[in-house]
């Protein structure tokens, strides 16, 4: 089945009472925060393509190109960004589902990232049994591990990197770090 781009006009109808109330308007389709002429629909599709496809933004303007619809890849980041600010609810929500269990693993690994002259960031990771949440910080600092597990109280397994030891004792918790 091939994809297909549709250009939807709504007109939404204002309902007005005899009686004199405020003017009532039918409401529109969901859309993200910001405005804009593309819907929450394209925007997930976007956010899909690029993260869980791994299709980088300009080879989806080429497709869409050759489907029909002229956009650029600026635009599609504007999408993917307004995306990002409603689910940032979640992201979060996420970060408090995990340090809910009572056994946690933890990990940092460098991460580059691709301006020039940029310094080495620090990708975090903390996971349980069924979610992972994901953090990229400038810091390898115990500091950053205090934030991610506040909350916390329970195992921690990590590999032998002080800073979590350190953490434990700062967030004054029951936490034991669990070195492997």
């Amino acid at each position: 089945m091939q994809r297909h781009f549709v250009l939807k006009k709504h007109r939404r109808t204002k309902y007005r009472c005899k009686c004199g109330s405020a003017p009532v308007t039918a409401p529109g389709p969901l859309r993200l925060p910001g405005g804009g002429r593309y819907s929450l629909d394209f925007a997930i599709e976007v956010a899909d393509a690029k993260w869980h496809q791994h299709s980088p933004l300009e080879r989806q303007v080429r497709v869409m190109r050759t489907e029909g619809l002229e956009v650029t890849s600026s635009t599609l980041w504007e999408q993917a960004e307004r995306l990002a600010r409603v689910l940032h609810p979640a992201y979060e929500a996420l970060r408090e589902h995990v340090v809910q269990s009572p056994l946690v693993h933890a990990d940092e690994t460098p991460w580059r990232m691709l301006r020039k002259g940029s310094k080495k960031h620090w990708f975090w990771s903390i996971c349980r049994n069924d979610a992972v949440y994901y953090r990229i910080d400038r810091s390898r600092g115990h500091g950053v591990i205090v934030e991610l597990l506040k909350g916390f109280d329970g195992v921690l397994v990590a590999d032998g990197y002080r800073a979590y030891d350190t953490a434990s004792r700062v967030l004054g918790t029951t936490m034991d770090v669990a070195i492997c």
